[in-house]
């Protein structure tokens, strides 16, 4: 019998493969993360570790730089809902987008024949898998309140009839602010776990195929060399205009193999495509409105997609092996020094209530504080974060959340919720020598936290003896704390 150990490592094995997979299958962002010794690509790690944890994802980016490939793809590879089906299930956001789009209408001819109300619900809300809706900020801000509050509590309700569904992970994408779109308010914000940007790829070339030859290998050259004459030949021989095609797609696939950079989102599309099985999934959604009916008819086409997957090469997580990793994840501790950086830092900030219609000022002598470098409070939301830096300490290997998983994530947890004093902030891009590749507001929020951990080390024996004074009710020593935080006790 396979040992516990054993069974952990294949499944993080298993969840490294499709990190890495996704990593070369877009051209979105780079390895720009380091944990464990290991380059991760931020995006996709963050994006994957989210949606094991069964968490809302605000993607925000420009047109066409892969973010809704993303989301497609991520459902897919855990979910095993081919394409098709991911697709037809998202949500296009728009102005005029009406509760019936979202959530499911009423079944007419059922009530002029029978008399009965039944509700026809939208495949967005029967699907089980990665709930996605493209270009959330294009919609007004009361269908987006609908939208959250169905997914957090599971149900979604219309017309006195209600349909649960399993917790699942939601990934919203929004562009950046323009005139077709709305602004996203605090309280919306504050509901998405964690916040993540994409970037233009630094693979152009490789897209527009005007690769630099003369920089490649001599080996490499060779090999493409050879694959180019093979391939010249096969097509000047065919006279069949379809058969051009195909050689024409297979050329193109192993000159990418060859190269062994990222290739395009086209042809991850062709390996998650699967329209026959897609075609019987569709049906038993649309036919059925019971969950538990859907979930039993449609497991067997999942794991007839999963050989799919398997056949095509595509490393992809089960949902039963996904459901693994997000319950050991979230049985892992964090580190002492992990669980003092990061509560610290709540407390810290919310040492004082922060009335943004007073914007009053803290006091000067907490400057070094982020009591007084971020501008208003935040939630106890904020907490749910910690489950995908659990995932994340998962994948990466290791066996805690230690304080470098903390600060190499939590910036993607706080950049959608905190602003930061005006002073401070103009002080950090008069710092920012250039923009990293984060958007600014990710840029800053990092740069505010390199000064958190400054003041977190300077007085790191204060927030050890709050923590011990609070749980011993030791009021002499919490009267000789400086640190602001001790006033929300003192209250």
């Amino acid at each position: 019998m396979e040992s516990t150990n054993y069974i952990k490592e294949k499944l993080r094995e298993k969840a490294n493969d499709v990190v890495e997979y996704l990593s070369k299958s877009f051209y979105v962002n780079i390895n720009d993360m380091d944990i464990n010794g290991k380059k991760y690509n931020s995006f996709v790690l963050l994006s994957l570790a989210s949606v094991i944890a069964d968490k809302s994802l605000l993607v925000r980016g420009n047109y066409g730089f892969g973010k809704t490939t993303t989301a497609e793809a991520l459902d897919s590879l855990i979910y095993q809902n081919p394409l098709e089906i991911s697709s037809q299930s998202m949500i296009r956001a728009n102005p005029e987008l009406m509760r019936e789009d979202i959530i499911g209408y009423l079944n007419i001819p059922k009530l002029t024949k029978e008399g009965k109300e039944e509700i026809t619900w939208s495949l967005f809300v029967k699907k089980y898998g990665t709930k996605i809706v493209d270009e959330f900020n294009r919609m007004p801000e009361i269908k987006q309140t609908l939208l959250l509050d169905g997914i957090e509590r599971g149900i979604f309700a219309y017309k006195n009839q209600i349909y649960n569904i399993k917790k699942q992970p939601f990934i919203a994408t929004i562009n950046y602010k323009d005139g077709g779109n709305y602004e996203l308010n605090p309280a919306i914000l504050d509901r998405f776990d964690i916040s993540l940007n994409v970037f233009p790829t630094p693979y152009i070339e490789y897209i527009s195929g005007d690769i630099n030859y003369e920089l490649l290998p001599d080996e490499i050259k060779t090999k493409l060399d050879n694959l180019k004459r093979e391939y010249e030949d096969k097509i000047l021989k065919v006279d069949d205009e379809n058969r051009i095609k195909e050689l024409m797609t297979e050329y193109k696939k192993k000159k990418v193999e060859i190269l062994g950079v990222p290739y395009s989102s086209s042809m991850l599309k062709e390996k998650l495509s699967a329209p026959e099985i897609s075609v019987d999934m569709y049906q038993i959604y649309m036919e059925n409105n019971d969950e538990k009916i859907i979930r039993d008819k449609i497991k067997e086409l999942k794991n007839i997609y999963s050989s799919l997957l398997d056949d095509r090469g595509v490393p992809h997580l089960r949902s039963v092996e996904k459901d693994k990793i997000k319950t050991i994840a979230s049985m892992m501790e964090m580190s002492k020094d992990a669980k003092l950086f990061f509560y610290g830092l709540y407390k810290e900030i919310n040492a004082s209530y922060k009335d943004p219609t007073t914007n009053k000022e803290i006091e000067s002598r907490y400057r070094e504080s982020p009591l007084y470098m971020v501008k208003n409070n935040i939630s106890t939301r904020i907490t749910r974060y910690i489950d995908v830096a659990k995932v994340v300490a998962f994948i990466t290997g290791k066996e805690e959340v230690d304080i470098e998983i903390v600060e190499k994530t939590i910036p993607y947890a706080l950049a959608h919720r905190i602003k930061l004093n005006e002073t401070i902030e103009a002080e950090i891009k008069d710092d920012l020598k250039t923009i990293t590749k984060k958007d600014y507001t990710h840029s800053i929020t990092e740069e505010f936290l390199d000064r958190y951990k400054e003041y977190f080390i300077k007085n790191l024996e204060q927030f050890e003896e709050l923590e011990k004074s609070i749980i011993l009710e030791d009021k002499e020593t919490l009267d000789k704390i400086t640190i602001p935080s001790k006033h929300i006790y003192l209250e």
